[in-house]
C-alpha cells in the first residue's frame, strides 16, 4: 500500500513538472490580450460583463479577472463564481454612478476585488446563498457600501469597508445570514447593520470609527446573534437596537470609547450564562477571582449584562486549526502554541490601570491540551490560579492572576494523542494535482484547436 501511495505522488509531481511552464505560458499568453477568463471553457474576455452575458457561460462555472483596473458596472444574472487576483490588485471602478456590482440571482461568490467608487459598491437583490469574500469596498457616495436585500443564507465575510461617504454593511429582510471577520471603518453612516432579519451571525468584525453606531439590529431583529466583534471608537453608538428588535444574543464583544456604548428598548440577552460583554467604561471588582464582575452592568430598559467582563477579550488562532479565547486585562503582545507538547507562550504587557494585578481568563479546547495544567509567569507560579474554572466537555476556562508587569506566560497541558492512520489525505491530495493538471492540459488543447481553426479560414 505504501508503495501504491509513492506512486500516486510521484506521477503527481512528474505532471506538475511537465505542465506548468505550459498552463503558465498559456495563461500568460491569454492575460496579454484579453485579461478575463472563463475557466470551464477555455474562453476569455474583454471585460467582466462580457464574461458574464456570454453564451457559452453557465450557471456553475468560474470566471477569473487577471490584476488591472475595470471600468464597468457588473450584473451577475447567474450563478457564477468571479474571482479577481486580490483586492489590492483588481479594481472594479463604477465611474462614480449607480451599483458598481450587482448580483441578480442566487448561489453567487464575488471574491478578490477592489469595489469602489458608486453609488452602492456591491447590491445583492433577492440573491440567496451568495457570498461577498475578501474584497475592498471604498470610495462609494450615496447608499450602501454592501447591500442585501431579500437575500437568505448570505455570507459576507473577510471584506474591508471603508472610508466611504454612507453606510458600511446592511443585511435587510433576509435569514440565517453570516457577517465575519470583516473590517468597517470610517463610514460617514453607521458600520454594520441589519435591519428586519432573523437568525443571523455578527462576528469577529471590527467596527470602527464610523459616524453613527458600529453595530446595530433595526426595524424587528430576531434570533440574531452579536458575538466576539471589536466595537471602537464610534461617534454615536456602539451597539444599536432598535425598539422593536428582541430576543437577540449578545455577547462576548469588547465595545470600547464609543461616544455612547449602547442603546436599548426592548428585551435582549447580553450574556450566554456565564460570560457578557467588556464596556471600557463600566468599572467594578472581581472578588471571586474569575474574570467577570460581580456586579452585573444595567444597560437601560430591563437590559442587564450579568456577567461583565472585567477584560477585553482576544482570538488567537493555532497551528491545529483551533481557537484560543484570551480575556485579560493586560496587553497581549505574542502569542504562540506548540502542539509538540500541549505548551501556549504569551507575551503579556502592562494592566489597563497602572499598579493593578493583571489576570487572563482562558478558553482552551481540549484539542489542544487537556489537564493537568501549569501556569508560570516568569518562570514562577502565579498568585492565584484557578484551572477548573469551567468546562463544557470540549473546552476547559482557566484563571490566573500575577502582579506587577511579567513579560513571558507559559501555560502547559497534556497535547491530546494524535490519531496516525492510513494517509488519505496524502492520496487526496495527489489526486487533486492530476485533476488540476488534467484541467490544464483540456485548457491547452482547446485554445490549439481554436488557433488552428482560425489559421484553416486565412488559409
Amino acid at each position: 500500500m505504501k508503495r501504491t501511495v509513492i506512486f500516486v505522488l510521484t506521477l503527481a509531481i512528474l505532471l506538475n513538472s511537465s505542465f506548468a511552464a505550459t498552463l503558465i505560458c498559456v495563461r500568460a499568453e491569454a492575460s496579454e490580450s484579453l485579461p478575463v477568463h472563463n475557466m470551464n471553457t477555455g474562453l476569455d474576455y474583454s471585460t467582466i460583463q462580457a464574461s458574464v452575458d456570454a453564451d457559452e457561460t453557465v450557471n456553475g462555472h468560474t470566471i477569473l479577472v487577471d490584476a488591472g483596473t475595470y471600468r464597468e458596472h457588473i450584473v451577475v444574472s447567474k450563478s457564477l463564481a468571479l474571482i479577481g487576483n486580490g483586492s489590492s490588485a483588481t479594481t472594479i471602478d463604477g465611474i462614480g454612478t449607480g451599483a458598481v456590482v450587482t448580483v441578480a440571482t442566487d448561489n453567487v461568490l464575488i471574491r478578490g476585488f477592489s469595489i469602489i467608487n458608486g453609488l452602492f459598491g456591491i447590491l445583492l437583490n433577492h440573491s440567496s446563498n451568495c457570498s461577498l469574500v475578501e474584497n475592498r469596498v471604498a470610495g462609494i457616495t450615496d447608499f450602501y457600501a454592501v447591500y442585501a436585500s431579500y437575500s437568505d443564507n448570505c455570507t459576507i465575510e473577510g471584506n474591508l469597508v471603508g472610508p466611504n461617504s454612507c453606510s458600511g454593511i446592511l443585511v435587510t429582510n433576509s435569514l440565517n445570514f453570516t457577517i465575519l471577520g470583516n473590517y468597517v471603518h470610517e463610514n460617514e453612516g453607521y458600520g454594520l447593520n441589519a435591519n428586519a432579519s432573523m437568525d443571523g451571525l455578527m462576528t469577529q468584525n471590527y467596527a470602527l470609527n464610523n459616524s453613527y453606531d458600529g453595530i446595530g439590529l433595526g426595524r424587528g431583529c430576531r434570533n440574531c446573534t452579536i458575538t466576539l466583534n471589536n466595537v471602537s471608537d464610534n461617534r454615536l453608538y456602539g451597539l444599536w437596537l432598535d425598539s422593536d428588535s428582541v430576543d437577540n444574543l449578545i455577547y462576548d464583544n469588547n465595545v470600547i470609547n464609543n461616544d455612547r456604548q449602547v442603546s436599548v428598548f426592548l428585551a435582549n440577552r447580553w450574556d450566554n450564562g456565564f460570560e457578557g460583554n467588556f464596556w471600557s467604561n463600566y468599572k467594578s471588582v472581581d472578588e471571586d477571582h474569575n474574570g467577570i464582575a460581580d456586579v452585573p452592568a444595567v444597560l437601560g430598559n430591563n437590559n442587564i449584562d450579568n456577567y461583565p467582563l472585567m477584560g477585553s477579550l482576544s482570538i488567537f488562532s493555532t497551528s491545529l486549526g483551533f481557537t484560543v479565547n484570551v480575556i485579560s486585562n493586560s496587553s497581549i503582545t505574542s502569542f504562540q502554541y506548540y502542539d509538540s507538547n500541549g505548551t501556549i507562550r504569551m507575551g503579556i504587557g502592562d494592566p489597563m490601570k497602572p499598579g493593578d494585578y493583571g489576570f487572563c481568563r482562558m478558553l482552551i479546547p481540549h484539542s489542544l491540551m487537556t489537564e493537568p495544567y501549569n501556569t508560570t509567569v516568569d518562570g514562577a507560579n502565579p498568585f492565584y490560579w484557578n484551572y477548573t474554572l469551567l468546562e463544557d466537555g470540549k473546552d476547559r476556562w482557566i484563571y490566573f492572576a500575577y502582579q506587577g508587569s511579567p513579560h513571558t506566560l507559559m501555560i502547559r497541558g497534556t497535547p491530546p494523542p494524535r490519531e496516525e492512520g492510513f494517509p488519505w489525505l496524502l492520496i487526496i491530495t495527489a489526486i487533486a494535482a492530476i485533476a488540476v493538471v488534467a484541467s490544464a492540459i483540456l485548457v491547452y488543447h482547446r485554445k490549439r484547436r481554436k488557433k488552428s481553426g482560425q489559421m484553416s479560414q486565412q488559409v
